[in-house]
């Protein structure tokens, strides 16, 4: 398209001035050559198509411009790349074998090297933080992921940063460029919003539906809490009081009631021994051990 703007003017020319026998080539020299003859008017209007194609021509050849990579000593290749939205220099650290450096076109590749050995500290700092999160799960679109009663979602915005939003059935991502998703501050949030999502769940479904249980087989706790555990779905203290994971809001409903019951048995019985499994099997349908096994499907942390 912008190499046609540049042949434009000449067919314009060519049936306005030439008889049919006279040539113009459609040459740049040419047509400067002939503006000289014509009037101030098409002048004007002819020269105004040339500068918009100029400067057309420039800002493509500008977007398209090649990646380069510089070979730092400590974090191997860093990808250089121009990009005419930019406004600034910015670093995006995908994983800790992607590091990219993106910055206007008005600025050189030895200054995005240059902006590099500024920031090894924070390169080094923040490849840290990824490494921890690359080793479990990054949440990125087009990786579904549900809690109890929210779906992850993401949803591209034409500028800003990232941000999330939670209503009753979505938690959102709201993002203007992918690459923004890898880093390890956006990827805190993501996890932060849905540890809340899940603490929150926990507080309303957890409580009333141990309650049920308890009342339906005559059982008495001290005190109900939800937290986030590591290694444990759920624990029952000699006291009496109960513990929950909130990450229990990612089971199935049928996993979710068997910890619950699980857990109040432990009100009777303080151990795993024969009488505790004997009595959980009367609780959940002398179905305890198979749920046990399919519990050992699902892990207690996702990242």
């Amino acid at each position: 398209m912008i190499d046609a703007l540049f042949q434009c003017p000449y067919i314009l020319l060519k049936n306005r001035y030439c008889d049919g026998k006279e040539q113009i080539n459609a040459k740049k020299s040419s047509f400067h050559k002939v503006l000289g003859f014509i009037v101030d008017k098409d002048i004007q209007i002819f020269s105004d198509v040339y500068r918009i194609a100029i400067k057309l021509r420039h800002h493509s050849s500008v977007e398209n411009m090649p990646v380069k990579y510089y070979a730092h000593p400590a974090f191997g290749d860093i990808a250089l790349k121009k990009n005419k939205l930019s406004k600034g220099l910015r670093i995006i650290i995908r994983n800790t074998n992607s590091i990219t450096v993106t910055f206007p076109w008005h600025l050189t590749y030895n200054d995005a090297i240059r902006f590099v050995k500024e920031k090894e500290i924070w390169i080094s700092e923040n490849l840290g933080k990824i490494d921890k999160i690359v080793g479990n799960r990054i949440f990125l679109p087009n990786q579904p992921f549900n809690t109890f009663a929210h779906e992850l979602v993401f949803q591209k915005i034409d500028k800003g940063n990232p941000f999330i939003k939670v209503d009753r059935s979505f938690i959102t991502i709201f993002y203007n460029e992918e690459d923004m998703l890898h880093t390890a501050a956006v990827q805190t949030h993501i996890q932060q919003a849905i540890e809340k999502v899940l603490r929150t769940e926990a507080l309303k479904y957890l409580a009333p539906r141990t309650d049920f249980f308890a009342d339906k087989f005559g059982l008495k706790y001290k005190s109900i809490s939800v937290k986030k555990m590591k290694t444990r779905w759920g624990s029952c203290s000699s006291t009496g009081r109960l513990n929950f994971n909130i990450h229990l809001m990612r089971l199935p409903v049928h996993l979710i009631d068997y910890v619950i019951l699980h857990e109040l048995s432990h009100l009777k019985h303080h151990n795993h021994g024969p009488n505790f499994w004997k009595f959980l099997d009367e609780l959940a349908g002398s179905s305890s051990k198979k749920l046990s096994v399919e519990m050992k499907k699902y892990r207690t942390t996702i990242y």
